[in-house]
């Protein structure tokens, strides 16, 4: 499972996340059909990435063979699960392509069928039909591909019922392989520092884990490791999801002109997570004896934990802020500044003290969260003193530029039949290809775009049902 997590999903969740910006900001500009040319690409994308990651899971054997009682088995694991990359990338662009027109209603009950679904592919393929790893193997793929049907099924469905209703909001221009191999560079642009800012803080992570295997007591090491990643996975939801609706609603507001929601939006959300972060990280230091006593009975495991949970409850705090601040700066497109950012505070920072206070310093376990805390700490600080420092009037200019760009790069197949009834001037002014005349186009349709009200309501219900969403998908993961 980590073996597939770190040189596979990772990357792939990362790859998608580029139509944060893209998506986001021209939804904000009233360039409805633009959304469909992005998701094509997207897909393209990531399923283009997933072909070398197959090669490698089919050929992982020698990878794996340090540890010859189980490499056959993860090997054989592995290959069999390697399809299920494809549905993953899949999953992951639909979603986002939802979310960037703040329709999150559908994610949340598709996570949840998803959900209760997946103890009975569980039962029926590893015990029922007596299948063992290979059962489990193929409850996982099961299990990704209903919550990919799900999303696909419905996302079809409206649409359709939007193209032939006329609706000017219609986002999906019809399927064109042209479309969705066109544009690549500019996707890229996003999507490939997206990566790398998500890849710079999951790998660390798990590598921590590897090395406290390593450690004299390291099964004991193992299983506080264990204990404080489930505590912070799960405290990790609501800030997660309140990014994902802070991304969301700022990638709006710049796509539409309005610098002020933009930076409103900030605020809000900084305040919500720090709030939020803080009580549960006080009420986890008060109630950690039973929370890990919740985890395990065993007394050596409970002492370490018990001695490494106060740096576990002060990193709730600062991976929750590194989770709303990385979301704001994909709604900006500043993902290169997080991915440089991730890369100084985990690799740099982090990585090296854990090693440090974990081993040279003998503290183990206290050691590796002490520099995780260190770590996660100065980054949000630095993000915060560099997003404080936004011009967020220049940030409108610059998502008008990206989203008149991505036009006169996709060509006439991005335009979407519902919108052009919708817009008469976007039906008039067309696709030439010149910068100046999108770039106008597009503000007068985000001066249209505000005049709208019911776009301008609902964030609250997006960080809610965004939240929600997230911790239904922490379940699916957890039940797998």
């Amino acid at each position: 499972g980590s073996f597939y997590n770190v040189t596979g999903y990772s990357l792939i969740v990362g790859l998608s996340s580029g139509s944060d910006t893209l998506s986001g900001q021209a939804y904000g500009a009233a360039a409805y059909g633009q959304l469909g040319a992005v998701l094509q690409r997207a897909v393209a994308l990531c399923w283009a990435a997933s072909v070398p990651l197959c090669v490698l899971w089919v050929n992982a054997g020698p990878v794996l063979a340090a540890a010859h009682d189980i490499a056959d088995k993860a090997a054989r694991y592995l290959r069999l699960v390697a399809p299920t990359i494809f549905v993953s990338g899949l999953a992951q662009c639909v979603q986002r392509y939802l979310l960037a027109q703040r329709v999150v209603a559908p994610g949340t009950i598709a996570t949840a069928l998803t959900a209760c679904l997946c103890p009975l592919y569980n039962y029926l393929l590893i015990y029922r039909w007596q299948l063992g790893l290979d059962g489990a193997a193929a409850a996982f793929f099961v299990s990704n591909f209903t919550y990919a049907l799900l999303l696909v099924v419905y996302t079809a469905w409206r649409d359709a019922r939007m193209a032939a209703a006329k609706d000017p909001r219609c986002t999906w221009p019809g399927l064109s392989a042209r479309t969705a191999l066109s544009g690549w560079g500019v996707y890229l642009r996003y999507g490939a520092p997206a990566a790398a800012m998500v890849c710079a803080e999951w790998w660390v992570f798990e590598l921590v884990i590897l090395f406290a295997g390593t450690l004299a007591t390291a099964d004991v090491a193992v299983a506080v490791m264990g204990i404080a990643f489930h505590v912070t996975a799960l405290a990790y939801m609501i800030p997660m999801g309140v990014g994902q609706a802070v991304n969301t609603t700022i990638a709006n507001a710049l796509g539409a002109g309005a610098p002020e929601r933009a930076a409103a939006t900030f605020r809000a959300g900084l305040a919500m997570v720090g709030v939020t972060q803080a009580v549960l990280s006080t009420s986890l230091f008060v109630l950690r004896a039973p929370v890990v006593a919740a985890f395990t009975d065993a007394p050596p495991v409970i002492a370490l934990a018990a001695s490494t949970m106060p740096a576990v409850c002060a990193t709730v705090v600062a991976d929750g802020m590194n989770s709303l601040l990385t979301g704001v700066l994909r709604g900006c497109g500043r993902q290169a500044w997080g991915a440089w950012l991730n890369l100084i505070g985990y690799w740099c920072i982090g990585f090296p003290l854990s090693l440090l206070l974990g081993f040279t310093f003998k503290m183990t376990t206290v050691g590796f969260w002490t520099a995780l805390c260190i770590a996660s700490s100065t980054q949000a600080l630095i993000m915060m003193a560099v997003i404080f420092r936004i011009d967020w009037g220049k940030e409108v200019e610059r998502a008008q530029s990206l989203v008149a760009n991505d036009m006169a790069g996709s060509g006439a197949g991005s335009e979407c039949e519902g919108s052009q009834h919708g817009s008469p001037d976007k039906a008039a002014g067309g696709h030439t290809g010149r910068r100046d005349s999108l770039q106008q186009q597009l503000r007068r349709h985000s001066g249209a775009r505000r005049s709208l009200q019911h776009h301008e309501a609902g964030t609250a219900d997006v960080m809610q049902s965004a939240a929600a969403d997230v911790v239904g998908r922490h379940d699916i993961e957890a039940t797998l």
